[in-house]
């Protein structure tokens, strides 16, 4: 299982934005962000995972736009999250979403081939369908409209490119690993703590 605090998330309700919830928002330019050898991903959970969407059958999560082959991750009525671009292609499978359980959801393109991830692991196949992101239709908890509402929390959107042949499963931060210098302080300092107590 995936652990996640989620200790600063964004929660949706499908509501007027008052504090730390919001209804959604819509409207980012993600126009010059790179086609070929990028990732995205996020944390999300929900309480609802088969009544969302304002009556439609998904409810949005991210988008990248409101063309065709725009990314999206989304949570369908039947209970599973997905990805895909946009009228274009399906990427990957579908996973089963768990009521109140952070998941993390990333697509990566690598040479020119897409494929989904929940915790790290690819869920299906892949497409070679090409991404188009575009200047004023990102949209995040909601879609076009203000339809396809998404009632949960989101957190840690990240969007990173990388070199060819680069591991990008190992960069996201559900696989995230402390650097040697981070682990090499903690364990020193666990042993400055007990060297204390002996004393």
């Amino acid at each position: 299982m995936a652990q996640f605090s989620g200790h600063q998330f964004a929660h949706f309700d499908n509501t007027a934005s008052s504090g730390s919830n919001y209804a959604g928002n819509y409207g980012a330019n993600f126009s010059g962000f790179a086609t070929d050898n990028f990732a995205v991903e996020l944390w999300v959970r929900t309480s609802d995972v088969t009544s969302q969407g304002n009556g439609g059958d998904v409810a949005e999560i991210f988008r990248m736009g409101t063309v065709a082959g725009s990314l999206e991750f989304y949570l369908r009525d039947s209970g599973t999250w997905r990805a895909g671009y946009q009228n274009v292609a399906f990427i990957g499978g579908a996973s089963a979403a768990v009521a109140n359980e952070w998941v993390n959801l990333a697509v990566i393109r690598d040479n020119g081939t897409s494929a989904f991830y929940v915790n790290g692991t690819q869920l299906g196949g892949t497409t070679t369908a090409t991404p188009e992101h575009n200047a004023t239709g990102g949209h995040i908890g909601i879609g076009s409209g203000a339809t396809n509402t998404f009632t949960g929390d989101i957190d840690n959107i990240r969007m990173f490119t990388f070199e060819a042949g680069d591991d990008a499963v190992a960069a996201l931060t559900v696989n995230a690993v402390p650097e040697p210098s981070s682990a090499a302080l903690l364990g020193l300092g666990g042993i400055a703590l007990i060297m204390r107590r002996r004393k």
